[in-house]
Formats: C-alpha cells, sequence, structure tokens
C-alpha cells in the first residue's frame, strides 16, 4: 500500500445532530441514541495528532449539510466556523483533508419536507447549491471531494431492510427509482466539483450469496447484485442509467467520470427467499479481495482506494486476531488491486444499529490504542 488515510463521520464521531433525518428516527425509537459519539469535539487537536503519529497522511471528513445548514434557507455560522477550522487543522498536523458531503445523515427538512434525492426539484437545485456551498467554504483546503458515501448501500439500508430513514422497507420499483436518483445526484456533484480536486466515487463491494436450499434465493440475490453494482457499472462505463426495472436513460456526466474510486469491502450476506439478509461468517480475506478486484475493474486507471475497519475484518474480541485479520484484509486489498488503504472509523465510534456496542477502530473511545494501530504504523513505514 502506498499510502495510509482514515475517515471520520460526524454522526459517529460528534453524534447526530437534531437537525438530521437521523434524529427523527432515533426519537421514533429505530435506532440508538448517538449522544456526543466518541467525544471527537472536545478532543480533535488531541485525535489528529494521534492519527498523524500514526502515518495516517489522508482524512476524509464529513462537511455534514444537517450542521450546516439547518434549515432550507439558513446556514448555521459557528457550525461553518468549526469545520473551517478542523479543515485547518487537519492540514496543520500534516495530512490531506477530503470532503464528503453526504455521510450517513441528510437533513430532515431535506429529506421530510422537500422529498430528499427522489424529488426533481430537490436534487436538482437545493443538492446543486449544498455542493456550491461547499466547495467555496473550504475549496481551498480540499484535497479531495468524495460527494456521498456510499450512496446504493444508504438506499439498500432504508428502502430493503428498513434499517435507516426515511424508512420502511419499500417496494422494488421504489428502491430501483432511489437508486437512479442517487446517481443523478453523483452527477451533479460531479460537473460541479470535477477540475477543482480529485472527485472519487465511494462504492461498496459486497456479494450477495443465494440460500442454496431456497430456489426463491437466486432471483433475489441477483436483482440486489443488479441494483447495487450493475447499474453503477453501466452508468461509469457507458454513461447508460439503467436500473432494474426502470427505462434506460443516458447521464453523459458520468460516463468515465471520477479521478478516484474508493471502495468499502464489506462481509457477503446470506440472501434467503424472502429478500431477507443474514451475515455470512466465513473468512472474511477472500470476499474482500473479490470485492475489490471487482472494484478495480470498475476504476480502470483511477487510483483505487479500499477503506475497512475492525468490524469489517473480524468478529473476534482478541488484540491479535485483531490485527491479524485486519491485516489479511489490508493484503487481500492489495491483491485486489487497490493501492491505498483508508481505515474507517479509526477511534470507536457510535454505530447506526449497535449504538456504542461496537469495536471498530484501531483506538478506544477512551483513545486506547490497539495492536491494530501498530499495523497501520508499520503499513505506513512501509
Amino acid at each position: 500500500m502506498a499510502r495510509v488515510g482514515a475517515w471520520i463521520t460526524s454522526a459517529e464521531s460528534v453524534g447526530v445532530v437534531s437537525t438530521a433525518d437521523w434524529a427523527r428516527w432515533i426519537d421514533r425509537g429505530r435506532a440508538p441514541h448517538s449522544g456526543e459519539g466518541n467525544g471527537f469535539d472536545a478532543s480533535w487537536r488531541d485525535d489528529l495528532e494521534m492519527l498523524a503519529s500514526f502515518g495516517v497522511t489522508e482524512l476524509a471528513v464529513t462537511a455534514e449539510w444537517a450542521r450546516l445548514a439547518p434549515g432550507p434557507r439558513e446556514h448555521d455560522h459557528l457550525e461553518i466556523e468549526r469545520f473551517r477550522l478542523l479543515m485547518e487543522a487537519v492540514v496543520e498536523f500534516g495530512m490531506a483533508p477530503w470532503v464528503c458531503l453526504v455521510d450517513g445523515t441528510l437533513p430532515g427538512w431535506f429529506v421530510d419536507d422537500e422529498g430528499g434525492f427522489d424529488d426533481d426539484r430537490a436534487r436538482s437545485l437545493l443538492w446543486p447549491a449544498h455542493v456550491d456551498f461547499v466547495g467555496e467554504l473550504v475549496g481551498d483546503l480540499a484535497a479531495g471531494w468524495i460527494p456521498q458515501r456510499e450512496p446504493i448501500r444508504r438506499v439498500l439500508r432504508s428502502h430493503v431492510l428498513g434499517l435507516a430513514p426515511p424508512g420502511p422497507a419499500r417496494a422494488l420499483a421504489d428502491t430501483s427509482n432511489a437508486v437512479a436518483n442517487v446517481l443523478r445526484a453523483e452527477s451533479d456533484a460531479w460537473r460541479l466539483l470535477r477540475g477543482t480536486s480529485p472527485v472519487a466515487a465511494s462504492v461498496t463491494g459486497r456479494r450477495f450469496v443465494p440460500d442454496q436450499d431456497d430456489v426463491r434465493a437466486r432471483p433475489h440475490a441477483e436483482w440486489l447484485d443488479e441494483v447495487s453494482w450493475a447499474a453503477l457499472e453501466r452508468v461509469m462505463t457507458d454513461g447508460e442509467l439503467t436500473v432494474a426495472g426502470l427505462p434506460s436513460s443516458t447521464v453523459d456526466s458520468l460516463r468515465d467520470a471520477y479521478d478516484v474510486v474508493i471502495v468499502h469491502p464489506r462481509p457477503p450476506v446470506l440472501v434467503d427467499g424472502d429478500g431477507g439478509w443474514s451475515p455470512l461468517h466465513a473468512d472474511r480475506a477472500e470476499p474482500m479481495a473479490e470485492a475489490v478486484d471487482r472494484a478495480s475493474a470498475l476504476a480502470g486507471t483511477r487510483r483505487l482506494i479500499a477503506c475497512g475497519d475492525l468490524v469489517n475484518a473480524t468478529t473476534s474480541d482478541d488484540p491479535q486476531e485483531q490485527a491479524d485479520h485486519l491485516q489479511a484484509v489490508i493484503e487481500a486489498a492489495g491483491s485486489g488491486g487497490a493501492t491505498d488503504w483508508w481505515q474507517s472509523s479509526p477511534i470507536d465510534s457510535w454505530g447506526w444499529e449497535n449504538g456504542f456496542d461496537v469495536v471498530n477502530g484501531v483506538v478506544d473511545r477512551d483513545r486506547r490504542p490497539r495492536r491494530a494501530a501498530d499495523l497501520l504504523r508499520r503499513l505506513a513505514q512501509a
């Protein structure tokens, strides 16, 4: 691996802001309370210094829309100043800041009042306005841009599993429409940001395995692969937006778009005859390598970054096993074609489904490094 980076998600590290769609989701008892996340807001300078000491040279941070713009025609100037200071501090500690515009949460007013990305007006007017605003705010500091983190995964979690707002689970046609619309939003962001700093596509690498004991499972698994990967592949290669069950359309701006591809290799899931998911707890290095290899074919000559954490590497609580499994996953990502590794959630943080009962960082919430942190240091030195 050439470079070691990290990714800090706003909601996970500082908590879900009251103006976000997830705040309403939490209030309805659909997700655990986030509090102040892992406390990054109170210790971010020390945390940045610690990450730099691990050899991290690139850091992705969230320009959280719901914090910067609590209302459709309103901006929070204290949050704007705070984000600008954070970006400056990332540079001060010798790391290159990448800016993610949507990372898990969306403004509640955008989703509930304006219809979110599914509404043509909201997607074509309000979303580009946010992209432009952040571009002007920190364009002089941004080393790169990530319009949306794993946007298709976000749709599937909401529309198929009912585990994220706006929920609940929707019909297949609604899911296909939602996938098409987040890809159109990606097109708008690429059009506005291209030529400033590198722009990355954030994609999910996941295999859907049909239950071999249920003949009804295969169509569900094939449909999931179609909407989660094949549609993305077609639009990035040929500019043809063809999502399962929808008429084909052309999105020229996404043909050969992006300068970088960031793949998030995730463990495979078993799909049953009703379309339900359950985790596969087999060895994770091999499917991770397969996911990165598939992303490598999509990336072509673009830079390919693999991004993951301890949750994606292993379910073990043993510190040495955690480090060994993470090393195996990183090596698998390299063999699949990734040139760089970003550690997602480097510090234990709040989780979207399991709250604080998550061990995903190389450092715990008390800032005590695990053995996996030494792996990052060695990787950076190598």
